[in-house]
């Protein structure tokens, strides 16, 4: 009896380990396409919702801080005796005060910006995305390649 609970508890540890080496090769699978695939599309959905934030941020304090500035304030206008107008100077004085001002209410704006939502396409990630890559050894040319090659 004894003999035979050693091989039941035998054969269960062998599938249990089995188990295990499954699971443990499906998390590493996942991690490898996570790495490989879906981390750089990330990254530039990243990079480019960050940069049209601060596109649009700049622009809106742009216009809110150029809204009241007369082009007379941003010159100096040198006049001979009679009234004419001699010379147009740069009031280089308010610029650089305009400049600071739109500075520093972007850099706040930036820092209220607070965390953002990407929202990431699934379908994008249709088998061949994930399972083709480009190699970085690859030698093959592709479309832009060769339409590149067409323009020089």
């Amino acid at each position: 009896m004894n003999e035979r609970l050693y091989k039941k508890e035998k054969r269960y540890m062998k599938w249990r380990s089995k188990l295990l080496i499954i699971i443990l090769l499906l998390i590493f699978l996942l991690t490898f396409v996570i790495t490989k695939v879906i981390e750089p599309t990330l990254v530039e959905l990243c990079k480019v919702r960050a940069q049209s934030i601060g596109t649009l941020i700049a622009n809106e304090v742009v216009q809110k801080v150029m809204h009241d500035i007369e082009y007379l304030d941003l010159v100096i206008l040198d006049r001979d005796e009679s009234g004419k107008i001699m010379a147009l100077r740069a009031n280089v004085i308010e610029m650089n005060r305009i400049a600071s001002l739109i500075t520093e209410q972007i850099q706040e704006r930036n820092n209220s910006v607070g965390g953002q939502y990407v929202k990431i396409p699934l379908r994008k990630l249709h088998r061949k995305y994930i399972f083709i890559w480009k190699r970085s050894d690859d030698k093959r040319k592709t479309n832009s390649d060769r339409n590149s090659e067409n323009r020089i």
